[in-house]
């Protein structure tokens, strides 16, 4: 796919309504200003310092966080913050559709290689680099904001998936097909035993015969003549540490 790599059929993630929580707070009513998860670099960094002397609030874990600890924060925030690591890296799909899943609107920084679900252009706050400190001092935790994040996070919920998924559908039929047309008509060395759906089976170890008890049924192949150790060898190749 190299030469096409629009070709790969790319499904979204998009709104999982289980995250949604039973009893959210109201955004104006939420005690974190802004939450920013994640690794911080020196790029990161930059930016989070900016919006600080806007004089908005940037919290910060002191550790990593996951599951439901992490979920914890995220829906006491008015909104995440979501800034590339890298100035070539991919957009970070996974964490801003968490995030709005849960109820949270994220403020994202709009890079340049960023090539996000369409989904996303109508759900996320996006923020041009000279635009941030217009945004954080004149806008961020307005009424206007929340009135565009409540319209973002509907939007979200109202995204549905199901021509992508169609798309991939289509691929990994079409893929069967190629698959089934290519392949040899040739009989396959072994059969399968109709044997009990419980079966033995006799194994040589470096200690002894042993048994071991398997489900299904056995798949006898034809694998030439039984190999024969010389007596006395071990049946265990020496290990060399590396």
């Amino acid at each position: 796919y190299s030469s096409a790599p629009g070709a790969v059929p790319v499904v979204p993630l998009l709104y999982a309504p289980y995250l949604a929580p039973l009893d959210p707070i109201a955004l104006e009513e939420r005690p974190i200003d802004l939450l920013f998860v994640g690794s911080v670099n020196e790029r990161r960094r930059a930016w989070i310092e900016r919006i600080e002397a806007c004089g908005v609030a940037v919290s910060q874990f002191d550790g990593p966080l996951y599951a439901a600890e992490r979920d914890g924060f995220i829906v006491q925030a008015k909104a995440v913050l979501n800034t590339p690591y890298y100035a070539s890296s991919r957009f970070e799909q996974a964490r801003v559709s968490h995030c709005l899943s849960l109820g949270t609107p994220v403020i994202c920084e709009r890079a340049a290689q960023y090539r996000p679900h369409p989904a996303f252009e109508s759900s996320v706050h996006w923020l041009d680099d000279d635009r941030l400190e217009q945004f954080f001092t004149d806008e961020f935790a307005s009424p206007a904001f929340f009135a565009s994040a409540r319209a973002a996070l509907r939007n979200f919920e109202q995204a549905d998936p199901i021509d992508a998924y169609a798309r991939l559908l289509a691929f990994a039929l079409d893929v069967r097909e190629r698959h089934h047309a290519g392949r040899s008509t040739a009989p396959v060395v072994g059969s399968i035993s109709p044997e009990a759906s419980r079966s033995r089976v006799d194994l040589p170890t470096p200690f002894g015969p042993t048994t071991a008890t398997r489900s299904g049924p056995m798949i006898d192949r034809s694998m030439g003549p039984t190999i024969r150790w010389p007596a006395g060898a071990s049946h265990v190749a020496p290990v060399t540490a590396r």
